[in-house]
């Protein structure tokens, strides 16, 4: 050991009766040293701006339950309070459908300019032929439960919740309140943040023709988007939603380019089958935006590392 440092000593001295040598030396490692620090420090920031997205990804995900148990809630209340009415009641107990029909205009008025898109009520009594009920209803039926989920129906794609109206321990009639799946669309735009629902085909026959046709438009295969509902910047990013695109954000992943960053996660109704996707975007040069800050964070880091590397070869020469 010794005898190695004694040759590193000898060979010190040499380089620096060479002065050309010597300097060259010092460049070299110096250069070396940079080098291998600007890597290493264009790594890191990479790896954390990689976090970022996967964490944006995951908040985005949790945003979306958030919301929609907001509209659980929203919807619960007002199935408690219909349910809670003794005139609606006797109208569920008579099975007089005329009058269910007429008392939900009072609610309809109550909630008119208040909810956007508008909310839907509507009642199924103990007399209603289960097999012209949907499968969800018939389940609230016999389970005596509250159910909710998203649903594709003859006229869209909605937030269902239903609700039992039991007495003395007997379902008389389920309530039914339901929103279209695009009303969680506001509570992200309200945050600057995009939101797409887009259709996997194989649900489309279940929306009639006259609610589909001239309606839903495809993007990708076997996926649909309501084009009446989004502007044109979003279509722009309904646009590049390709099959590969599709496939990463089936599995958790994000989709960055120089003007968006988008991600997803699959859509799944009240009995588990998946209907679709929710595709989150933000646009990348939005100001005060993640996109944004991770990406001048990187670019502070090369500036940086540059900037050393001139003042290095200033002191040189």
């Amino acid at each position: 050991m010794f005898g190695f440092i004694k040759m590193i000593e000898n060979f010190l001295r040499k380089l620096r009766t060479n002065k050309r040598a010597w300097f060259s030396t010092i460049f070299l490692v110096s250069i070396t040293g940079i080098g291998l620090s600007l890597y290493l420090l264009i790594t890191l920031t990479d790896a954390i701006a990689e976090e970022v997205y996967q964490s944006q990804a995951r908040e985005h995900r949790l945003k979306l339950r958030n919301f929609e148990q907001i509209k659980e809630g929203e919807l619960k209340r007002i199935a408690v309070l219909l349910s809670s009415n003794s005139t609606w009641i006797a109208a569920v107990k008579s099975h007089d459908v005329a009058l269910i029909d007429s008392l939900k205009q009072p609610f309809y008025t109550l909630l008119e300019g208040k909810k956007s898109p508008p909310i839907e009520i509507s009642f199924y009594t103990a007399g209603t032929p289960r097999e012209s009920l949907r499968s969800t209803i018939n389940s609230s039926f016999q389970s005596k439960n509250d159910i909710f989920g998203i649903e594709v129906l003859h006229d869209g794609v909605f937030y269902v919740y239903l609700m039992p109206i039991l007495e003395e321990g007997e379902v008389i009639g389920v309530v039914e309140i339901k929103e279209s799946i695009y009303a969680i669309k506001e509570n992200f735009n309200r945050l600057g943040k995009t939101y797409l629902f887009i259709l996997d085909g194989k649900m489309l026959s279940s929306i009639a023709v006259q609610f589909r046709d001239g309606v839903y438009e495809e993007i990708s295969q076997d996926f649909f988007i309501n084009k009446n509902i989004y502007d044109s910047t979003e279509m722009m990013y309904a646009g590049i939603l390709n099959e590969s695109a599709i496939r990463t954000f089936n599995n958790g992943g994000y989709l960055l380019e120089k003007e968006f960053y988008l991600t997803g996660t699959p859509v799944r109704d009240s009995t588990g089958v998946v209907i679709g996707l929710v595709i989150f975007g933000e646009n990348a040069n939005e100001e005060g935006g993640f996109v944004g800050m991770s990406n001048k964070m990187s670019q502070q880091v090369i500036m940086v590392a540059l900037g050393l590397i001139v003042s290095l070869l200033l002191f040189m020469f």
